[in-house]
């Protein structure tokens, strides 16, 4: 079914004014806040959160609830209107405005009934959108340990500066959460890395201009890499701005798990074996880990 979509006066204003709106896809803890806390402090580009967050927040404070009746996509699509007319009003002529998506289905765009393209059908009809960035970790199961080192710390970030922790945890083998979806550790490695593969796919097919960036490249060892990239990509000066933020864990998941063994039992035979990253210090796992292809970073 073909939308039918109304005049987008706010598009044309978009354009008469030099301001292209960019959508920074990623799926969580992968560098998107240091990132976007640089490029809004630089002043060079508007980079606005992750305003899907907001968007849920705001209806279960008006509804009660986090899924309100009527039509979600409908919604989502107004209150993404709203917040990009309100977040571009004041933006100097050709300031580009970034905003984060967290574009698998039960993320963010479990607000779209349309999915991934109509979500792109509409923000290019409305926003004239034609750019992407799109922001990747490679180690995917170094971001799962991420997610559940800061969902049992109560605390997602760590000022540049702080003491580094070295915390220890035990990680679920099942029973993962992804927004509303639970899933299994393997299936969820491999449901991450086939959404980025769907979405490479679907921005190439519709010839957007797009840049990648990896957790491993471009922000782990130095932010203000990523940082640059991103001001080159959108034709903005790369002003000297400070990372705010450092990483929550840098020891090796050896270290980290207590339940390493059963996690490289999980990941044995899989095309994700390589994502244990170091030698472990015991038994079998440890020849697995020590075998393993480790990936370049």
């Amino acid at each position: 079914m073909t939308h039918s979509w109304p005049p987008s006066p706010l598009r044309d204003d978009l354009s008469r004014r030099g301001i292209h709106v960019c959508p920074m896809f990623h799926v969580g803890r992968c560098g998107s806040t240091v990132l976007q806390t640089m490029l809004l402090k630089s002043g060079s580009v508007f980079a606005d959160t992750e305003i899907y967050g907001i968007h849920t927040r705001e209806q279960a404070a008006a509804t009660g609830e986090s899924a309100p009746a009527g039509d979600p996509t409908a919604a989502a699509e107004a209150f993404t209107t709203s917040r990009i007319t309100r977040q571009t009003q004041g933006l100097g002529e050709g300031v580009p405005y970034v905003y984060e998506v967290k574009f698998l289905p039960s993320l963010d765009m479990a607000h779209f009934g349309t999915g991934l393209p109509g979500y792109l059908d509409f923000t290019e009809h409305q926003f004239g959108t034609e750019r992407a960035i799109v922001l990747s970790r490679r180690n995917i199961l170094r971001r799962i340990v991420s997610t559940q080192i800061a969902v049992r710390r109560g605390r997602f970030f760590d000022q540049r500066g702080s003491t580094v922790e070295l915390p220890e945890i035990t990680l679920p083998l099942s029973g993962l959460t992804l927004g509303h979806a639970t899933f299994g550790l393997v299936d969820l490695i491999d449901t991450i890395a086939n959404g980025y593969r769907t979405l490479h796919a679907e921005l190439e097919s519709r010839g957007y201009t797009v840049l990648e960036l990896t957790y491993e490249d471009h922000i782990e060892s130095d932010p203000r890499v990523a940082f640059e990239r991103v001001c080159h990509f959108l034709g903005r000066p790369a002003l000297a701005v400070t990372p705010a933020y450092q990483r929550i864990n840098t020891a090796p998941l050896s270290r980290t798990l207590r339940n390493f063994d059963d996690v490289a039992n999980a990941l044995a035979d899989t095309p994700h074996a390589w994502m244990l990253g170091e030698t472990a210090t015991s038994g079998a796992a440890t020849d697995r880990a020590g075998t393993a292809p480790v990936h370049p970073a």
